[in-house]
């Protein structure tokens, strides 16, 4: 087995070696850690008690999550090439970010304040997925400010981020009207 990464240096798609504590490597981690975060939340619904009390909720929150997770793969494949169209990876598309848009809309907002994290554990697991949305996000604009020129960052990785992050937010407090009140 090839243990190219002992030094503290790994590859990227069609680039060049740098280190794991590149700009770029810390983004794609955040991405890992929020495709992680989403997928724990999906394994964790309470998909029979949600559905008892409201069957199109938990519907459309699992499809969402399983399209968050799938989408943020591609978001993980374009940060990882520092040339997607030479590597031939997916992109991140306006398409995307209207989805999520038109996922929002579907539910109610909260008055805009500070909220605490809901306190059952469905709701609480998608607060923190939201939590490593916005970590990516903060992430992704250190990629996009400190990249070179001739590396090509696709803005719409920000905005993609930004409105998943305010989704997950708006998940969790949902769900968990859905399921139960909140204490």
């Amino acid at each position: 087995m090839n243990h190219t990464g002992d030094l503290g240096e790994t590859a990227l798609n069609g680039g060049p070696r740098v280190g794991k504590d590149h700009y770029r490597i810390e983004a794609l981690g955040a991405v890992d850690e929020l495709t992680s975060a989403l997928g724990v939340a999906r394994a964790f619904a309470p998909q029979n008690h949600l559905a008892t009390r409201n069957s199109q909720l938990a519907t459309s929150i699992m499809v969402i999550l399983d399209r968050l997770i799938k989408e943020t793969f591609i978001l993980s494949g374009e940060l990882a090439a520092p040339q997607p169209k030479r590597a031939g990876v997916p992109r991140v598309g306006q398409e995307m970010i209207d989805a999520l848009e038109q996922d929002l809309a579907q539910f109610p907002k909260p008055e805009p304040k500070f909220v605490d994290p809901p306190r059952d554990q469905f709701g609480a697991l998608l607060f923190s997925a939201r939590a490593a949305a916005r970590r990516a996000e903060r992430c992704v604009v250190s990629v996009v400010r400190n990249a070179p020129a001739g590396e090509l960052v696709n803005p719409l990785i920000m905005t993609y981020l930004n409105r998943a992050g305010e989704l997950l937010f708006i998940l969790s407090l949902n769900a968990v009207e859905g399921i139960g009140n909140r204490e």
